[in-house]
């Protein structure tokens, strides 16, 4: 029986132990690699999650991942080969994409919701407040919704929904002062969709008349849902 020299065993020892290594960082560099793709949708997460509890909560509806998504952690989780874990990168950055843009959505509508859209409500503010009778209160109003904006465009948070509360009582402070009911609800329906021709009733004109307002607005051809 012929025995195996010693220098040609620890030779082949030694190229195991080199492809071993080999295989060891290579995993190492796609795990790395993996980390550091994964990062900035997990960090994604964690913000609109935390964003999710501001105001109770009760502004976003959610939005459900994908089956997508789900195999993809559950392969990646039983082989994180270079491609299950890129494969997830790609669908886990999709649905942070679309949940982040659906919450955007959320926060715009629940903003909406109580009390019409920030830009015409400022553009509206602006106006009254250069009518006398209303200009301490729409110009109180004003400023807050100037607070505001910058809010409606990212994530909310409790200070966010702190001027959001503010301006809304801001708000029912102005439409209180406005008398009549029937210019009350005119102003009402300009600030939230847009008032029909039905709401500019006599009381109305005259109002704006009187306070030297009716240069101050303007009719456009739509479908207000109020009126």
């Amino acid at each position: 029986m012929t025995t195996m020299p010693a220098w040609l065993t620890e030779a082949a020892d030694a190229v195991s132990a080199a492809t071993d290594t080999a295989k060891v960082q290579t995993q190492v560099d796609t795990l790395t690699e993996a980390q550091r793709n994964l990062g900035a949708p997990l960090a994604k997460l964690t913000a609109l999650s935390s964003a999710t509890t501001a105001g109770g909560g009760t502004w976003f509806e959610g939005y459900i991942a994908s089956p997508e998504v789900f195999e993809a952690l559950k392969a990646a989780a039983k082989e994180p080969t270079q491609g299950n874990l890129g494969t997830l990168s790609r669908v886990l950055n999709s649905y942070v994409t679309a949940a982040e843009n659906k919450a955007m959505a959320d926060w715009a509508a629940y903003g909406s919701g109580r009390m019409g859209a920030v830009p015409d409500l400022l553009q509206l503010a602006g106006t009254l407040a250069a009518v006398a009778s209303v200009a301490p209160l729409a110009a109180a109003l004003k400023d807050v919704l100037h607070q505001l904006v910058p809010a409606t465009n990212k994530f909310p948070t409790p200070a966010a929904f702190d001027l959001l509360d503010e301006a809304e009582a801001r708000l029912n402070d102005l439409e209180a002062a406005l008398k009549p009911d029937s210019v009350r609800q005119f102003f009402s329906a300009v600030a939230r969709d847009g008032a029909s021709l039905a709401m500019l009733t006599e009381d109305v004109r005259s109002w704006l008349a009187s306070n030297g307002a009716e240069q101050s607005f303007r009719i456009v051809a739509g479908s207000p849902t109020e009126g």
